[in-house]
């Protein structure tokens, strides 16, 4: 599966769960290492970086990214072998704010 259709369908998943929520797809080329997927739900936020599969290459500032992320919300790299995992723990992050 290529990562653009994985990146679509975990945004579908996210969206069918909290339908509130705003999920925008974030533009490297504006600022560099940004997360690919910035998601907005009440007063919760999350950044998610998709990949591949988990050995695959990170672009610089990626790592600090989802760092400052998981210190102050959620950040996560997300592919489809660990996307259970993940979405498990977003889901429950995002649920309780509800």
């Amino acid at each position: 599966m290529k990562e653009a259709n994985f990146q679509s369908d975990m945004i579908n998943e996210i969206l069918d769960a909290f339908p509130e929520a705003i999920v925008t797809k974030n533009d490297a080329s504006y600022l560099l290492g940004i997360p690919d997927i910035t998601i907005l739900y009440r007063s919760r936020w999350a950044f998610i970086e998709c990949k591949k599969e988990t050995r695959s290459r990170r672009q610089p500032l990626q790592d600090d990214y989802i760092g400052y992320a998981q210190t102050w919300s959620f950040g996560a790299f997300a592919c489809k072998e660990n996307w259970k995992t993940v979405r498990e723990e977003l889901f429950r992050y995002l649920a309780d704010d509800e």
